[in-house]
């Protein structure tokens, strides 16, 4: 069992117009997934604006379990891209998955784990704005290591 540590946060800009957002997300072999929420007890951290929260939360996970960290940004045209990290039980990256122009393709990593990131997606909403899954892209980890 394995101690990974996520980063929760949720500020804007004192204009208002840019935004992040940082989620975190645990997820079992069979899809269930749980939300890690910022009234978990954590150490507040430094926040990227002026308004909003920012907190660190340290969680075990068991085998067969996966942790998710997903950052979006919004720019001030209302453009929101970003990133999704899934992590096994012991910390090790297992795959990246970019957001840029409403598409979603594979940073790198291992493709099979992207029934993770589809499931994420699906669950806070997102299906309707993700125009495209790319998953043949990116570096594969089997090579890179």
């Amino acid at each position: 069992m394995g101690e990974l540590e996520f980063t929760v946060e949720a500020s804007k800009s004192r204009s208002g117009l840019h935004a992040e957002r940082k989620l975190a997300f645990i997820v079992d072999k069979h899809g269930k997934i749980k939300r890690l929420d910022e009234r978990l007890p954590g150490q507040a951290t430094g926040k990227v604006y002026r308004q909003g929260y920012s907190r660190k939360i340290k969680v075990a996970l068991e085998p067969g379990y996966y942790g998710i960290q997903i950052r979006l940004v919004k720019n001030s045209r209302g453009h929101v891209k970003g990133s999704i990290i899934v992590y096994d039980h012991n910390g090790k990256e297992l795959l990246t998955a970019v957001l840029r122009r409403r598409k979603v393709r594979l940073s790198r990593g291992n493709p099979e784990y992207s029934w993770i990131v589809e499931r994420i997606i699906e669950h806070l909403g997102l299906e309707g704005f993700i125009r495209r899954y790319n998953w043949n892209t990116g570096a594969r980890r089997d090579a890179v290591l």
